[in-house]
């Protein structure tokens, strides 16, 4: 299975086959590239205003995070020194708006991944790695258990674009661990305009409806 294989079916079907060694076999590069450049391209069309550009480096140490991860949960007989080591790799790109999307194009599956690892225990390498990993890529991992904030939106709150993503996912997913930063609580009440009904518990959170009796 090549790099851009699992990019592909894990967009199609959410559903992938990874193999029990390290890593796949270089040389995938190219066919990867383009692959991440057309999620790219679908996502900058989704967006409200104008979208960073692609950075590939992010986009890509991204894809084989998430590679990875699937692969710890998938062969449950790899190291918990591996698996760490796997996750805790950093970003090669500075934080910001640019790194912060390209990456979002495969991190976004963070929580459905943290869904899947939940029964292997909070301590399980895999659990911690992907919440360490969730906590520092907020955009990506609305809607995960992640615990309360304070969370790391500076790179991207600033990108109006960006900052509405993020508001739509929190309201969507109902995650009112994310209310407390003054800019996502500015859009969050944009967002939600004069119809806090349709996220009912974020906008609890906000003091727009009264609590639950």
């Amino acid at each position: 299975m090549s790099l851009s294989a699992f990019l592909v079916a894990l967009e199609e079907s959410g559903r992938v086959l990874v193999p029990a060694a390290p890593r796949l076999a270089p040389g995938d590069g190219d066919d990867a590239d383009a692959r991440l450049a057309a999620l790219h391209a679908r996502a900058a069309a989704d967006l409200a205003g104008a979208a960073p550009a692609l950075d590939l480096p992010a986009a890509r140490w991204a894809a084989w995070l998430v590679f990875d991860a699937c692969q710890a949960l998938a062969h449950r007989s790899l190291a918990a020194a591996e698996v760490q080591g796997a996750l805790a790799r950093p970003c090669p790109s500075a934080p910001g708006p640019r790194a912060v999307f390209s990456a979002d194009l495969v991190l976004q599956v963070l929580p459905d991944l943290l869904r899947l690892a939940r029964g292997l225990g909070d301590d399980d390498a895999l659990t911690v790695g992907l919440r360490a990993v969730g906590r520092a890529w907020p955009l990506s991992s609305v809607g995960a258990p992640l615990g309360p904030g304070p969370w790391p939106v500076d790179a991207f709150a600033r990108d109006p674009g960006l900052l509405a993503l993020y508001a739509d996912r929190v309201l969507l997913r109902g995650d009112r661990s994310r209310v407390g930063d003054p800019r996502v609580d500015d859009a969050l009440r944009e967002a939600l305009g004069a119809c806090p009904e349709l996220s009912p518990e974020v906008a609890r959170a906000l003091g727009l409806l009264e609590a639950a009796a």
